[in-house]
């Protein structure tokens, strides 16, 4: 058996779809656990939660008061009953399969630690013309049944041994998101370190679910916010902060914010590829990157 943990907060729509994508797995009911974790939510997420309680062999229902993904993680783990913990986000649905993938993975004992893909679903509206197939989906990782040695699984598909969850300490509070600020970076460090301790993670490409592109995610402001917020936060995981890696981002924001809006330029009149959104987040999403490692270099600085 495996524990499939939710982590939700504010998003009861979206967990009836999820937990529904649950119930329709073509593995058995009673081979998994469902653990859902409510992150303070105000709206009904708990009534939503109850009514699935009694269609699953296995089910748990608890609260965590401290706001935060990383805290709602470890609380999921921390109530699983089973040797292995799913993690699967609130607002995304599993393949018909998914738990039946994970278990024939699991039985192969290739992996310490698994992720999968996820696709774009946009259940809210149609895909805008200027939305790039490459956003909202991780499938560039790779093809085929794998060992990541560098790259990293999805955390909203991602498979666990909780023994390593508890030998470990689970996922950093200081990362990740927390109500509705953009974070990242508590699954990185995580499996950095364990990958300093010979833990193997791979990728099973089989291992499907379709993540909902939700509203923010169409805004050209959230989008280079985000890689602000990733440019922050990689400071945080790699421990960069010397002034040699700050005068390193210096260098690359002036870089890529006289190169990029030329060279995406070029390239749109050359191939007709992008519409002008394309544009602006090929130009700039790399400068705000580095201007985010620049601000946590600084913020690291003066703690």
């Amino acid at each position: 058996m495996i524990s499939v943990v939710i982590c939700t907060y504010n998003r009861s729509s979206f967990l009836r779809h999820c937990l529904g994508s649950l119930q329709k797995q073509t593995a058995s009911l009673d081979k998994f656990e469902v653990v859902v974790v409510n992150n303070n939510s105000i709206d009904d997420t708990e009534g939503v939660a109850k009514d699935f309680e009694s269609v699953f062999p296995f089910f748990k229902y608890c609260f965590e008061d401290k706001q935060g993904l990383s805290f709602a993680r470890n609380k999921g783990y921390e109530q699983a009953s089973c040797d292995w913990v799913a993690y699967l986000d609130d607002d995304a649905v599993a393949r018909l399969n998914w738990v039946e993938i994970i278990l024939e993975t699991i039985s192969k004992g290739d992996f310490d630690v698994f992720g999968g893909v996820y696709t774009a679903w946009h259940a809210l509206r149609e895909c805008p013309k200027w939305f790039s197939s490459e956003w909202e989906t991780n499938t560039s990782i790779s093809e085929v049944y794998t060992v990541l040695e560098k790259d990293y699984p999805s955390g909203g598909n991602c498979v666990y041994r909780k023994s390593l969850l508890l030998k470990h300490g689970g996922f950093s509070p200081t990362l990740g998101m927390k109500g509705n600020s953009t974070a990242y970076g508590e699954e990185t460090l995580l499996i950095d370190t364990m990958r300093q301790h010979g833990v193997v993670v791979g990728f099973v490409p089989e291992l499907l679910i379709d993540h909902c592109v939700i509203e923010r995610k169409y805004s050209l402001i959230w989008r280079l916010n985000r890689s602000f917020a990733i440019g922050r936060d990689s400071v945080t995981i790699c421990n960069e902060s010397s002034m040699a890696e700050l005068s390193k981002s210096i260098l690359k924001c002036v870089c890529f914010l006289v190169c990029s809006p030329v060279k995406a330029l070029c390239r749109w009149v050359v191939t007709k590829e992008y519409y002008w959104q394309n544009v602006v987040l090929d130009s700039f999403s790399r400068v705000t990157f580095h201007l985010g490692r620049l601000v946590g270099g600084v913020k690291a600085q003066c703690r």
